[in-house]
């Protein structure tokens, strides 16, 4: 698949989960990612950053300066290059925290599995304060 061709089909993507968002509540969904390796490696991340990394939902939710988003942007960022490589430890511009704290790992499908954890995290405060789709 080329590059246009998988945006294209996650663009597709996308609208389908935009379509069906406001019908779906995520506190009492129960899913199986068991098909989905993608899904299954987000949620073990966002598990893990709570669980051996300490972070919380009391403490994202000081996190409004869209932190959490630009924190995922700069994993992302990194996954998205290809000169560098993915463990190099420049911090990118748009990191929101201490340079010390980025911590990007050797593998593309690692850096945006943190990045997606930490979406995950955005979401999650964001719905706290009770912002809906």
């Amino acid at each position: 698949m080329t590059p246009s061709e998988i945006a294209a089909a996650l663009r597709e993507m996308a609208e389908r989960l935009l379509a069906t968002a406001n019908t779906i509540d995520p506190v009492n969904i129960d899913v199986d990612v068991s098909g989905s390796p993608g899904a299954a490696l987000i949620a073990r991340e966002r598990i893990r950053q709570i669980t051996e990394e300490g972070f919380s939902a009391s403490g994202d939710r000081s996190h409004t300066g869209n932190e959490l988003a630009w924190g995922a942007y700069a994993y992302l960022e990194r996954a998205s290059q290809d000169r560098l490589p993915q463990d190099d430890p420049s911090t990118p511009h748009v990191w929101p925290w201490k340079k010390g704290q980025w911590r990007p790992k050797g593998s593309r499908i690692r850096n945006l599995t943190i990045a997606a954890a930490l979406i995950a995290a955005e979401i999650d405060r964001r719905w706290q304060n009770g912002e809906r789709p």
